[in-house]
């Protein structure tokens, strides 16, 4: 009996595979939350939800909503690093960076991530 249900469930994935593979509409289909540039900026509440995204993007915690204040904060004088962690930021603190600490290479790239976003806004409202 296990014997016959393993090859029907085999042979319903088989199936279910076929006949989606079949659907040439199932490949290409369309982004449901994707808006095209020509309805981005029709309206002034949607314009407005682009300014938010970018305010958010730059809020995030990798930049200025925390590791930029505290990276700051590390290269001054007023911050003693007691433990070798990257957490706290111990390579900034020895003033070695290394390009394969996570926590700044996420700085870096939410960092140029938020010009991107904010060059595009301004592209799409010139236009």
């Amino acid at each position: 009996m296990k014997l016959f249900t393993n090859k029907i469930g085999i042979l319903s994935i088989a199936l279910a595979m076929t006949v989606t593979s079949c659907n040439k509409e199932f490949l290409n289909a369309v982004p449901e939350l994707d808006l095209s540039d020509a309805t981005v900026f029709n309206t002034p509440a949607r314009v407005l939800s682009q300014v938010n995204g970018l305010y958010g993007s730059a809020k995030s915690g990798s930049l200025f909503g925390g590791r930029y204040l505290i990276y700051n904060d590390i290269r001054g004088e007023d911050w003693v690093n007691r433990t070798t962690n990257s957490v706290t930021g111990y390579s900034t603190y020895q003033g070695n960076q290394d390009p394969s600490d996570s926590y700044l290479a996420s700085f870096w790239v939410v960092g140029y991530s938020t010009i991107n976003r904010a060059n595009l806004f301004l592209e799409g409202l010139a236009a």
